[in-house]
């Protein structure tokens, strides 16, 4: 039986032709989404359904429309970006209905009105949206930074990274564990942090203006024909 690990060989294997650029754009990116997945979850979200809808529109635009596939991917993709952090609470509310179904129907299937515990899945997961999307991200983004390095690793320490993943899983498993951890920590207090700032800031003194009237002076008649109106403010 083969031990646990969060590092995937087959990750490894597919990734082997990636430039350097390219891996330290994923290293980046992972250790913003472990640091900042919260903070920024509205750029994630629109940000990764945006490509992904762009990609399944290039896929998929030859078969469905004569639309250029640019064309396709660009307008489909800005568009979903748009809706996506809109939609994704009741994206969430659904999956929380969903996994309320599978385990009533798993756990307590007999249970009369079972389907009272659908809509309460859905609200306790748009209740713990927030947490759940720090775990998530600090997990996805550990992963990729964790995968991104190894292979960046590979040619300065000459070894084959699949070969020794395996023969350290329960280390990698461990560590990467601890840090997912620490990223959820991070995350938390960022959070209460920028909460706290928020409420700290001094309200700014709002002026009331005020309308005083206009007096006007009477001049002689032949300024008055040819001259400008003046006015004068009361003292």
């Amino acid at each position: 039986m083969s031990e646990f690990s969060l590092i995937s060989g087959e990750v490894l294997q597919a990734a082997r032709g990636m430039s350097p650029a390219l891996l330290g754009t994923f290293v980046a990116g992972g250790l913003a989404l472990w640091l900042w997945g919260w903070r920024g979850h509205r750029l994630w979200i629109s940000c990764g359904a945006g490509l992904a809808a762009a990609g399944l529109a290039w896929q998929w635009s030859g078969t469905l429309t004569t639309t250029p596939p640019a064309v396709s991917a660009v307008v489909v993709g800005l568009a979903v970006a748009y809706i996506a952090v809109e939609l994704v609470r009741l994206a969430v509310f659904l999956l929380g209905c969903l996994v309320a179904f599978v385990a009533t129907q798993h756990l307590i299937p007999q249970w009369y009105d079972v389907w009272l515990l659908y809509p309460l899945g859905g609200l306790l997961a748009v209740a713990l949206f927030r947490y759940g999307w720090m775990i998530v991200s600090s997990i996805v983004g550990t992963l990729v930074a964790a995968h991104a390095v190894l292979l960046l690793l590979q040619p300065l320490l000459t070894i084959d990274v699949c070969q020794w993943g395996q023969q350290h899983a329960l280390i990698l498993t461990v560590g990467l564990g601890l840090w997912i951890v620490l990223g959820v920590v991070v995350q938390v207090w960022l959070d209460y942090w920028h909460r706290r700032a928020s409420e700290a800031e001094p309200e700014q003194p709002h002026h009331v203006p005020v309308l005083l009237p206009v007096q006007q002076v009477r001049e002689p008649l032949w300024k008055r024909l040819w001259g400008k109106r003046s006015t004068t403010l009361p003292a």
